[in-house]
């Protein structure tokens, strides 16, 4: 299938640049002519990279041999989005991204609404689509033969005309012609047709730029650079002969070294005489003057034809001028009515593609300043962060050297409690000791010296003997219970001193706060937002690629209802419920009804 062509205006290109046509891949190839400058767009996805070429469009053009030339071209890489290419168009080097953009938009507004049977069967020498913008929006239409619309198209000499560059029109008014339906002289009619043009165009250009003309020329030819614009001599090279034999030096463009600008208003251009107009601004001295003044200082004002003069009229009766001079005042009178259209129409795109222009710069220059704005802030944000994370960093190094000061001090403070505490039961018990070794020792003595028969003292003594031994071997077993729990006491401390720390350190974390985070811009919020919703759309994305993993897309220990499952795959709860049902059925996973809801989890 060939590619699809599209008539397009700039109203149209506007519209397709205010689309939301996000989704949708710009892969279909495709050209565009545009009405209202001489310019044909062919835009071709490639593998690696979009392209698009820009043709200029003659006065016949074929579409399918692509016989303009190439004004410009851009190719944008796949991987890294960036552009490279060239053109010498000024016009189309301000505005190759916009015009890049559009085409773009166009291949996706083709997926959106559908349009490929629109174009599956048209020739694009004989038929296109048009685009064309109303109260519903942008709307396309299939258009053929005499539907298809005028265009601005370059001249043989360089300038523009509206016209219709098709090859079938032309192929038709040739067979007209030879079969005598058409009892004309073209090459007259075509010759007259330019010699108005060319006279209409000077009228423009006066009215535009004539208070730039050098009132009253004294041209010097020696020595001066000439440059020179809009002129169709057919002894052009005789002319600049004598002009370098007089001393004189042709320039190819103006700069602020050019001391003439040589002027055929009939057949300009604009950029010359804009860019001579600047140079004078700047304070050059460039002079502007007319093609008449010129042929009048090297001497050849009276050998000098035009190129597009007209033919000498073939002889007519007299009857046949008389309607023939009839017949030529209305054509005159329609073609002077339709030029005047045609010149309001052409004012009116001009000035629409310059607002088009204009919109696309300021939006442009809005979108850089947004950037910069957007990388200040980021670098402002990293610096700010970089400095809060070194505030933190010494907040916590300050923190954790008053943790370890306060373990160290607090760790000698229980060891030293609890040695002194077995130390004064040590010394406590080991009097109460002594003494009942004295004790036991004095009733010992005092048994042994009693007589035979004093068996009520000798019951008594030793009753007394056996409550001292008692409360010796009690003493003891409280002096080694004082020992195992100052052993305990001391294996303990690090335990104890963990359980404090955390009270410790809330303190702490009062006593010295962490620095408060910097504000995050809104717009790296919404980044980090969207990289983390895109981490999650490619996890159940693998999730849905390999759906019998369920179990493997559940963490050991969590509970999921069916719908929080099935969104793990991109998938409903009534998906997720048969499928857990069956797992839960051979073990793989535990189904717990709980709250009126049913929970599962791993095995």
């Amino acid at each position: 299938m060939s590619k699809p062509n599209f008539f397009c205006g700039i109203e149209a290109l506007q519209a397709l640049l205010q689309m939301d046509l996000n989704g949708f891949e710009p892969e279909t190839a495709l050209t565009v002519d545009l009405i209202e400058a001489p310019y044909l767009f062919i835009y071709t996805p490639e593998a690696d990279a979009w392209e698009l070429k820009v043709l200029s469009r003659g006065e016949l053009y074929d579409h399918v041999s692509g016989s303009g030339i190439e004004k410009a071209d851009l190719r944008v890489d796949r991987a890294t989005k960036n552009g490279s290419g060239q053109t010498s168009d000024k016009m189309l080097s301000e505005n190759m991204g916009a015009f890049f953009t559009a085409c773009q938009q166009l291949s996706r507004y083709i997926r959106k609404e559908g349009l490929e049977p629109m174009y599956s069967g048209l020739d694009p020498e004989q038929a296109g689509i048009m685009l064309e913008t109303g109260g519903s929006g942008l709307t396309a239409r299939v258009v053929e033969g005499k539907e298809r619309p005028e265009m601005m198209c370059t001249t043989l000499f360089g300038g523009t005309v509206m016209c219709r560059p098709y090859m079938d029109d032309f192929m038709e008014r040739s067979m007209e012609e030879e079969s005598g339906d058409w009892d004309r002289d073209w090459e007259k009619e075509w010759r007259e047709q330019r010699e108005r043009e060319r006279k209409q165009r000077a009228e423009d250009w006066m009215k535009k730029y004539s208070r730039y003309l050098e009132k009253d020329p004294r041209i010097i030819v020696n020595g001066s650079k000439f440059v020179f614009t809009g002129v169709e001599l057919e002894n052009w090279t005789d002319v600049l002969e004598k002009m370098v034999s007089m001393g004189g030096i042709e320039r190819s463009a103006v700069s602020g070294k050019t001391d003439y600008l040589v002027v055929d208003p009939g057949g300009y251009g604009e950029s010359k005489i804009k860019e001579a107009v600047s140079q004078r601004l700047k304070g050059k001295n460039v002079k502007v003057v007319l093609l008449e003044d010129f042929l009048a200082a090297v001497g050849m004002a009276d050998s000098a034809s035009r190129e597009s003069a007209a033919e000498a009229p073939v002889k007519e009766t007299p009857a046949a001028r008389s309607d023939a001079d009839a017949e030529e005042a209305r054509r005159r009178e329609a073609e002077e009515a339709r030029r005047r259209e045609e010149s309001e129409r052409q004012r009116r795109r001009e000035e629409q593609q310059r607002a088009m222009m204009e919109r696309q710069k300021e939006e442009e220059r809005r979108r850089e300043e947004e950037k910069k704005r957007k990388e200040d802030q980021r670098k402002e944000y990293k610096e700010a962060f970089s400095k809060w994370k070194e505030a933190c960093r010494s907040v916590e190094e300050e923190r954790d050297r008053r943790v370890a000061q306060w373990r160290t001090s607090r760790a000698e403070g229980l060891r030293k409690h609890a040695t002194s505490v077995c130390e004064k039961a040590e010394k406590d018990i080991g009097d109460e000791l002594a003494e009942l070794e004295k004790k036991i020792s004095d009733a010992e003595t005092a048994l042994s010296g009693l007589g035979l028969f004093k068996f009520s003292e000798k019951k008594t003594l030793k009753a007394a003997i056996a409550s001292h031994n008692e409360r010796k071997d009690s003493l003891k077993e409280k002096l080694n219970a004082a020992r195992l729990q100052v052993r305990k006491d001391l294996a303990g401390v690090e335990a104890k001193l963990d359980a404090e720390e955390k009270e410790y350190r809330s303190g702490l974390e009062i006593k010295l706060p962490l620095p408060a985070e910097p504000a995050k811009p809104g717009f790296i919020a919404e980044e980090e937002r969207q990289k983390a919703e895109a981490k999650a759309k490619a996890k159940r994305k693998a999730n849905k690629e390999n759906r019998d993993s369920i179990p493997a897309a559940m963490e050991q220990g969590k509970l999921y209802t069916a719908a929080e499952i099935g969104e793990l795959f991109d998938e409903s709860a009534a998906w997720a419920t048969p499928k857990l049902n069956a797992l839960a059925t051979v073990g793989v996973v535990v189904k717990t009804p709980y709250g009126g809801k049913t929970y599962y989890s791993l095995a």
